[in-house]
C-alpha cells in the first residue's frame, strides 16, 4: 500500500488524504489552536501540592546499610526504579526523624512483607544481616523483617508520628 494514500486514524471523521512531497497536511477535525482552549489555571494549592510531591521525591535517601544496621519506620509504599539489574521497585520507609529512606525491594523482602500483609501506614523494621551465599553460589543480602499493623498502633495511640 502506498503510505501517501492511507486512512488517517481518528475514528469518526477520519479522512482519506493523498499527500505529495509539496503538500502540507491539514485536518480541521483534529487540528486545534491551543491558545483558544478554555482550560482552568493551576491554583496555588495545586502548585503547592505538586512542589511538595517533588520535594518528597528528592528527599528520599537510599539506605546503604552495614551488617547489623536497622531501618525502622512507617511504610510509605513502593515506587518503580531502574537499577543495575534493570527495572525494579524501591521500598520507601519514613523514619521518626521525618526522613524517607529507600531500599531495593528484593524477592525476600517482598515475600516477608506479603507474609505480614504489610500496607502503607504499617510500621516496619528491617535489619541487615550481611551477605549470604545461595545454593548456586550467588551472593545475596540477608535481612530480618518485622511489621506492626497500623490498626494496632492506632489503638495504642502511637500512629501518626510520620
Amino acid at each position: 500500500m502506498d503510505p501517501r494514500n492511507e486512512t488517517r486514524p481518528g475514528g469518526r471523521g477520519a479522512k482519506k488524504t493523498a499527500m505529495t512531497e509539496t503538500d502540507t497536511e491539514t485536518d480541521t477535525d483534529t487540528d486545534m489552536d491551543i491558545t483558544s482552549l478554555a482550560l482552568p489555571l493551576a491554583t496555588r494549592e495545586d502548585t503547592r501540592s505538586l512542589l511538595q510531591a517533588l520535594d518528597n521525591l528528592q528527599t528520599i535517601k537510599h539506605w546503604v546499610p552495614q551488617e547489623g544496621d536497622t531501618l525502622a519506620g512507617v511504610l510509605q509504599g513502593i515506587k518503580p526504579a531502574t537499577g543495575p539489574y534493570g527495572l525494579g521497585h524501591m521500598l520507601i520507609v519514613g523514619t521518626e526523624d521525618g526522613r524517607k529512606h529507600s531500599l531495593w525491594l528484593t524477592a525476600y523482602l517482598k515475600s516477608q512483607l506479603e507474609g505480614f500483609k504489610a500496607r502503607p501506614g504499617d510500621m516496619v523494621g528491617i535489619r541487615y544481616l550481611g551477605k549470604g551465599m545461595g545454593a548456586r553460589g550467588n551472593a545475596y543480602n540477608r535481612y530480618e523483617v518485622v511489621v506492626q499493623k497500623a490498626a494496632a498502633l492506632e489503638s495504642r495511640g502511637e500512629h501518626g508520628r510520620n
